[in-house]
C-alpha cells in the first residue's frame, strides 16, 4: 500500500504520501505519518523488493519498456548517491539508490558502481521490464561499457570526443578527428573503443543545429533511432529509440 500511495501521490514528501495513506485508511495525519516511518525505520524490509514493486507500478506502457537514467548526486558535505532515476516524461523518478561518502580511489568507485548497476540488472529482471540504461561521461569506462554488455542490458552512455574508435582494420582515429555538419546524425556501426580496442560497442554522433560540437553515445542497440531525447540536469542528449 505504501508504494501505491507514493506513485498515487506522485512526490517524494513523506507528508504528502502519508496524507494519500490516511485518506485510503481514513485514520489521522499523524497515525498515517507514524505508520509511513516505521516502515521506512524497518530493518526487515527487502528493498530489492519494495523497489521491484515501485518499478512494476512505473512502467505502465504495454510493452514493459523503461528508460533509466544512472548518476551521482553530490551533496554540500561528504555524502553521496548514486541514484537509477526512471525517465517518465519530464521526470526522472528514483527507483533505487545507495549512498555513500566520497571516495579518493578511483578503483573504490568503480567497484561500487559495478555493484549497483549488479543489483539493478537484478531489479529489473524482477520487475519482468525491458530497461535501457543512460549515462553520462562520467560512466564512459570502458569497463561500465563491458558490464552492461555482460547483463545484456540496452545501454546509451555518452562518449568524450577524444576517444579512440577503428573504423578500418589497423585505422585508429579519435571521434573529434571523425568529420560532421549541424544538424546530422551519424552512425558509426559496431567499432572497437580506444586505442587497445578494448571493447566493441555502436558508436552514434550527433551534432545538434543550436550545439557548438557533436556529441557522439555508445550503444548496443542497433534499432537506435534519429530521435533526440534531452536528459538530466547537465543537459545530457542522447538518441533514445522511439518508444
Amino acid at each position: 500500500m505504501a508504494i501505491a500511495a507514493i506513485a498515487a501521490t506522485g512526490q517524494a514528501w513523506s507528508f504528502a504520501i502519508a496524507t494519500t495513506l490516511s485518506t485510503w485508511l481514513r485514520t489521522r495525519l499523524d497515525s498515517a505519518v507514524n505508520r509511513f516511518y516505521r516502515l521506512l525505520r524497518n530493518g526487515h524490509v527487502d528493498y530489492l523488493e519494495f523497489a521491484t514493486r515501485w518499478v512494476d507500478i512505473l512502467a505502465r506502457g504495454p510493452d514493459r519498456k523503461v528508460l533509466l537514467a544512472v548518476d551521482w548526486t553530490e551533496w554540500h558535505h561528504n555524502p553521496r548517491l548514486l541514484v537509477a532515476a526512471m525517465v517518465t516524461g519530464k521526470r526522472a523518478i528514483p527507483v533505487s539508490t545507495q549512498g555513500g561518502r566520497k571516495m579518493v580511489s578511483t578503483r573504490s568507485q568503480n567497484t561500487r558502481e559495478n555493484t549497483f548497476l549488479r543489483q539493478l540488472s537484478d531489479l529489473i529482471h524482477r520487475a519482468g521490464v525491458t530497461a535501457t540504461i543512460l549515462c553520462d561521461r562520467g560512466f564512459r569506462r570502458v569497463s561500465w561499457l563491458a558490464l552492461l554488455q555482460t547483463l545484456k542490458l540496452s545501454f546509451v552512455v555518452r562518449l568524450i570526443d577524444d576517444v579512440y574508435v577503428e573504423l578500418q582494420p589497423g585505422a585508429k582515429e579519435p571521434l573529434h578527428d571523425i568529420l560532421m555538419q549541424p544538424g546530422h546524425v551519424l552512425d558509426l556501426g559496431l567499432v572497437p573503443l580506444r586505442y587497445d580496442g578494448a571493447v566493441t560497442v555502436r558508436v552514434i554522433g550527433y551534432w545538434a543545429p543550436d550545439a557548438h560540437e557533436p556529441w557522439w553515445v555508445a550503444t548496443i542497440d542497433a534499432g537506435l533511432t534519429q530521435s533526440i531525447s534531452g536528459q538530466d540536469r547537465q543537459s545530457l542528449v542522447l538518441l533514445a529509440p522511439a518508444w
